[in-house]
């Protein structure tokens, strides 16, 4: 399902194109129809209740927001840390999207105008029923730009081991000194724990890290390697450290038990970024780096999905300040960033909505130990957002190329058959082929010998085949009618012509040479 402004409906059509021919049912309802058509105390409430009425009647399971924060508002809940010094936005508030993916019960029973603040009777709802990710484009430039990544993303990926590459990046959040317990969070010890415990061996990792310790081999953590990396081609990439809209931070030592802050990577080096093909999903463990609804530029998050020559497919960060749990593993942000790469790593997909299912974990995981009470846990979990496609299959091994055997042409009302094998020639089962045929979707799957067989229409003038397999690139091509292609009658009616009119001429000169007229 898209939710979309009118002014976008028409651009928006290749998306639902490409939907369909990839297999996914795929409606869109425009912010207008929904506000006029739909009950709510505001526009967030209206989007709400029709994600709500498209679930419970349609069965709708990915929600694709296309819009940003002043066209598709999101629900501004109440979570007091009593933290705004550290933050540009207006304290004790955060902008949360999993409103629209939550959908029991209201967010303000008490209907006080409040929403998202803890008691008994009004809590929010942990539980994800649709999986939602926010485009978060103000003009058509923009979303073309966006779609044109999501679509080249699995038809035009380069071919090299960049797939498989994970890059991450840790920086120190504090130093022994800063702690009265005297310890340090470090986040090459958190990435080294992630690559331990949740990264699949066979990936090449690549780790640039500002470490106090050495707790492997790692390069240092500057703007320069990050852009050289993110270029040469990283299909994941991690960030532990901290973080504003602008960009990411590293805290380095200014003097002697003095720290400051130092932008590595921002909004500024990333038109630095060349890695079309090999665009990056980003998960982002620090403050504020997906604030979407930043009011002076783009946030982080916003300017790598929106970049035309390269930048990141998709972008999990948080919209607010983030918490951490100093020298641990477990509880607040980390903590739901190791379960989101283990959810991730589990779904046969690999789709960035593993992020809903990292935070219903934690939820429930944290409710038993009361943890929900706690607002630097809530703001933890409420201020996570997915800027991109929810639906997107990540890259996680070398895409591999299909080799499709195709009719040269179709006879109209008749069967016509496709093969697929791989890049050995090896038939290959399991491939989702669609037909396209006069805006008609039609569906197959190769069988064990790699073939899937259709009937054409009685009228058409070509067909549109794509297949589609997860680890494949996918393929397209036009199949065209046989009596319209320029080889076919035409070919042999001219080839006859001149057969003819040789053999008269070759009769005519052999007469005049014979006879001498």
């Amino acid at each position: 399902m898209i939710i979309t402004p009118l002014q976008f409906n028409e651009t928006i059509q290749s998306l639902v194109d490409w939907k369909l021919r990839s297999g996914l049912s795929t409606k869109v309802l425009t912010v207008e129809f929904i506000s006029e058509n739909f009950q709510g105390r505001d526009l967030a409430e209206k989007i709400r209740s029709a994600i709500k009425y498209e679930y419970y009647f349609s069965g709708v399971k990915w929600v694709l927001l296309v819009g940003d924060s002043d066209s598709i508002p999101p629900r501004c809940v109440y979570v007091p840390d009593n933290a705004s010094e550290y933050s540009p936005f207006e304290a004790n508030k955060t902008v949360s999207d999993l409103y629209y993916a939550c959908l029991e019960g209201n967010w303000d029973q008490d209907e006080d105008g409040i929403y998202g603040e803890f008691s008994l009777d009004d809590e929010v709802d942990w539980t994800p029923e649709v999986y939602v990710g926010r485009l978060p484009v103000n003009n058509i430039e923009e979303l073309k730009t966006v779609l044109s990544k999501i679509i080249d993303y699995h038809t035009k990926p380069e071919k090299n081991n960049w797939a498989s590459t994970f890059l991450l990046l840790g920086a120190v959040l504090n130093y022994d000194f800063e702690d009265n317990w005297g310890k340090s969070t470090d986040g090459a010890y958190l990435n080294n724990f992630l690559e331990s415990e949740y990264i699949p061996d066979y990936f090449n990792k690549i780790r640039l890290y500002e470490s106090t310790y050495d707790y492997c081999n790692f390069d240092n953590l500057t703007t320069e390697n990050v852009v050289s990396k993110l270029n040469l081609g990283a299909s994941l990439v991690n960030w532990f450290g901290h973080g504003n809209p602008n960009g990411l931070l590293r805290k380095i030592l200014a003097d002697e038990n003095q720290t400051e802050f130092e932008l590595v990577f921002s909004i500024y080096d990333s038109p630095l970024l060349k890695n079309i093909g090999k665009y990056s999903f980003w998960y982002s463990c620090a403050c504020s780096s997906a604030a979407f609804d930043y009011p002076d530029s783009r946030c982080l998050g916003e300017e790598l999905l929106l970049l035309q020559n390269g930048g990141a497919i998709s972008y999990i960060g948080s919209t607010r300040l983030m918490w951490y749990a100093i020298n641990s593993t477990t509880n607040y942000d980390q903590e739901i960033t190791f379960i989101f790469w283990e959810k991730f790593f589990e779904d046969p997909n690999h789709t960035p909505s593993a992020i809903y299912e990292a935070i219903q974990y934690c939820a429930t995981n944290w409710e038993s130990k009361n943890y929900l009470t706690d607002p630097k846990c809530r703001k933890d979990l409420l201020g996570k957002v997915l800027l991109g496609d929810p639906q997107l299959s990540i890259w996680v091994n070398n895409p591999k190329e299909m080799d499709v055997i195709l009719p040269t042409s179709i006879v109209p009302g008749e069967k016509f058959r496709i093969t697929v094998r791989d890049e050995r020639g090896i038939p290959l089962s399991g491939v989702l082929v669609c037909a396209s045929i006069n805006n008609d979707y039609r569906y197959g799957e190769t069988n064990d010998q790699g073939r899937v067989e259709f009937v054409a229409p009685d009228s058409f003038h070509e067909i549109e085949v794509t297949m589609s397999k997860k680890g494949f690139i996918v393929f397209k091509s036009p199949i065209v009618r046989e009596e319209e292609r320029p080889d076919s009658i035409l070919c042999f009616i001219v080839i006859g012509v001149l057969l003819i009119a040789a053999i008269i001429a070759a009769y005519i000169i052999t007469r005049a040479q014979k006879y001498g007229y």
